[in-house]
C-alpha cells in the first residue's frame, strides 16, 4: 500500500474485514465542550460531551463465530505506546479471547486475521 493517511488505512481495512465476513464499523472517541441553558433558573453551564472510552481502537464490530474485533490502524512513523490507553484496550480485549491488533497496512492485517482464524478454529 503506498503511503496514504491514516483515514484510507482505516477504509482499506474497513473493507477487508468486511469483505471477509465480519461485521465492522469505524469507531470514533473523543469530547467536545458545549453549553447549555438550564430550564429550571436559566442560568446558563458548560459541560464536556465524550465520545466512547478513551483508547477505544479506529475499528470495533463482530467477526465470525461471536468473535468481538479491535483494530487500531497507525501511520508510520506513529506507533502504538505501551502502556496508553489504546494499548491496554487492545490488551484487554486479546485477553477476553477477541482479535485485536494494532496495523500499519492492510497486508498486515490480513495476515494477522489469517493467522488468528485459523489458530482459533
Amino acid at each position: 500500500m503506498p503511503k496514504a493517511n491514516e483515514t484510507a488505512l482505516v477504509n482499506a481495512c474497513l473493507a477487508y474485514l468486511t469483505a471477509s465476513n465480519a461485521y465492522v464499523w469505524r469507531n470514533n472517541t473523543g469530547a467536545v465542550r458545549s453549553t447549555y441553558t438550564r430550564k429550571r433558573d436559566g442560568k446558563t453551564r458548560e459541560r464536556m460531551i465524550r465520545f466512547n472510552k478513551p483508547g477505544m481502537s479506529d475499528i470495533v464490530g463482530v467477526g465470525p463465530y461471536g468473535t468481538f474485533i479491535a483494530v487500531e490502524c497507525k501511520r508510520l512513523p506513529n506507533r502504538l505506546k505501551d502502556g496508553s490507553n489504546q494499548a491496554d484496550f487492545l490488551e484487554k480485549i486479546a485477553l477476553m479471547g477477541g482479535f485485536a491488533t494494532c496495523v500499519y497496512d492492510v497486508e498486515q492485517l490480513q495476515k494477522e486475521w489469517k493467522e488468528f482464524f485459523n489458530a482459533n478454529t
